[in-house]
């Protein structure tokens, strides 16, 4: 009994290990790299063609990878990987866009010159209002178009601006309201409270 669990066990490492050495990362293919061809060519092509152009505009370059699965990998860890075998990450300021379709997992990668300023929440709020919807609609294309342009409109103010001027439905908006009505109620019994203490004073020093 036991030699059987420690050989289950046993193939169950090696089956894992197996699994990360037979992933292999796949060539790079410039600003789409899309080994499963999830996107039809024509609108791969005339995606290229926007992001070589809003690179050229912005000096902002853009890579986007969609991948079938992680292979068991982590997904940071896939990410920082494809950005330093693939270059990304020489000049600090290219942004890796990574979309995994079997985990249905998603993420932003930005260069060390934009870490501070393309922070984790942002970048989870981008994509899971920009991206993830599109995705669900198997629109790949779109999924990275709107995505890689939001990230933009960051970088130059425009989608910060849009976000404090209610650009955005606030995720938190019904927990701050309850908030805001607790407080309310807090404060209504503390002069209520106040006005009886005060009139019992009044009616003993009558």
């Amino acid at each position: 009994m036991i030699g059987n669990t420690i050989g289950t066990l046993f193939l169950s490492i090696l089956t894992i290990a197996g699994n990360a050495e037979e992933f292999v990362l796949p060539p790079n293919d410039g600003f789409i790299t899309d080994p499963g061809d999830v996107i039809p060519l024509m609108e791969e092509e005339e995606l290229e063609q926007k992001m070589v152009m809003k690179m050229e505009q912005t000096g902002l370059s853009f890579v986007s990878v969609i991948l079938p699965t992680l292979g068991g990998r982590d997904i940071a860890h896939l990410a920082w990987e494809l950005r330093t075998k693939w270059g990304i990450e020489q000049n600090g300021s290219g942004i890796l866009l990574l979309i995994v379709r079997e985990e249905g997992k998603t993420l932003i990668a930005p260069g060390k010159s934009h870490e501070n300023i393309l922070t984790d929440s942002i970048l989870q709020e981008i994509v899971e209002r920009e991206i993830l919807p599109q995705l669900r609609k198997g629109e790949y294309a779109l999924a990275i178009e709107q995505g890689t342009s939001a990230v933009r409109k960051h970088l130059s103010g425009e989608y910060t601006e849009k976000r404090q001027k209610g650009g955005f439905p606030a995720k938190n908006t019904s927990y701050r309201i309850v908030i805001l009505l607790l407080v309310l109620l807090a404060c209504s019994a503390l002069v209520r409270a106040r006005r009886r203490n005060a009139g019992q004073t009044k009616h003993r020093c009558r």
